[in-house]
Formats: C-alpha cells, structure tokens, sequence
C-alpha cells in the first residue's frame, strides 16, 4: 500500500470515529432550553446496564423538564436532534424506562429496558437485565437466575425506535 493510501485510510478512520462520537444535540452552539437541559444530563457509557437486583442511582438535576415523580438515571448520544433519556419512576419496584424526545422537549416514544414480570416482589422464575451495547443499541437480556442462562435477548435499535416514532 502506497504511503498516500495509508494517509487517506488513517484520515478516513480519524473522521469515522469522531463522526461516531458526535452528539447531535450537544454539540450545537445554539440550543433550546430543553437541549441545555439534555446536555446538563451525564452521557452513559457503552457496557452501562442494570438488573432486576441493582439499586437504579439517580442523578438530581432540577428542572421543569424532568416528568414528576422521575429519578434521571442518565442519556443516551441525540441523534438527529432527538434526545435519548433514561429515567425510573417510582412504584413497587423502579424499572428504567427510555424516553425519547424532540428538541422542544415533547415525549415521542418511550420503551420499558426491564421487564416488569421479571422484577416482581419475591423470588424471580426469571430476571432481566439491559445493556448498552454501542451508540445506538441496547440488548434487553431474559436470565434464568438459578444458572445466569440467558434465555431470551431482545435488541432495542435506537435508528429504529426514533423512525417509529418520528411524525
């Protein structure tokens, strides 16, 4: 390989993985005051997942953009100025629910990352547990807890739960 092919590769890595790394909403000059809201929420990290038996930790960000009663667990990368934001409320148990929104701030979409009959009061037949796989996917995981088997695995497109939501 010449050394131009080389220099024309490396460059076409650099900029793929800083196109991968941009945040659509945050990295704006000017933003909507729900952007600024969004931003002011901790971005989180690939491999971030709970279980049924984790404690959720929440983040105290005070604003009239977090739906009442909610406890901020954190935000996925925007994409195309639609914000991913996970939050639990508060119940017999807390499940962590993906939020979707536009940038003025109204709910498009929304999906459970627990499964609610998994993470019922007593002991569990089953578990479950979700995952951030990359940027754009979050693997839901169905585990038999006597063996940690997974037995069931649904995968959560972030492309595809904006375009189902998107007028």
């Amino acid at each position: 390989m010449t050394q131009m092919k080389m220099i024309n590769l490396f460059i076409g890595l650099i900029c793929l993985a800083s196109c991968s790394m941009s945040d659509s909403v945050c990295d704006k000059e000017t933003k909507t005051e729900f952007e600024n809201y969004v931003c002011e929420i901790p971005l989180l990290s690939v491999n971030f997942g709970l279980t049924c038996a984790e404690p959720i930790e929440h983040i105290d960000i005070k604003s009239k953009f977090t739906p009442e009663g909610a406890g901020i667990v954190g935000r996925l990368r925007s994409i195309d100025n639609y914000s991913f934001i996970i939050y639990s409320y508060p119940a017999d148990i807390r499940l962590p629910i993906l939020e979707v929104y536009n940038q003025k701030g109204n709910k498009i979409n929304q999906t459970p990352l627990l499964n609610q009959n998994d993470c019922g009061i007593g002991p569990p037949v089953t578990s479950s547990r979700f995952r951030i796989e990359n940027d754009y996917t979050i693997l839901i995981e169905q585990i038999k807890p006597e063996n940690g088997a997974v037995y069931e695995t649904v995968t959560i497109n972030l492309n595809e739960l904006l375009e189902k939501a998107k007028p």
